[in-house]
């Protein structure tokens, strides 16, 4: 049994459940792996702060 298959197909039943697009729920569950520490990647925390950081770079008046 190919597994994609198998995960492919179950993102398709759920996001049909939950009335939303299959790459807008594959991407919730790779976000939310991520954040767990399942997958490698820049958590949603890590991705706040950076853009926090770089919000206050611009608002300091000096050249970015």
């Amino acid at each position: 049994m190919n597994v994609r298959r198998v995960w492919a197909g179950a993102i398709k039943r759920i996001a049909d459940q939950l009335d939303v697009h299959p790459e807008a729920l594959r991407g919730w569950v790779k976000r939310a792996e991520t954040d767990e520490g399942i997958v490698p990647g820049t958590t949603s925390a890590e991705a706040a702060r950076k853009q926090s950081w770089n919000g206050s770079r611009r608002n300091c008046g000096g050249r970015t």
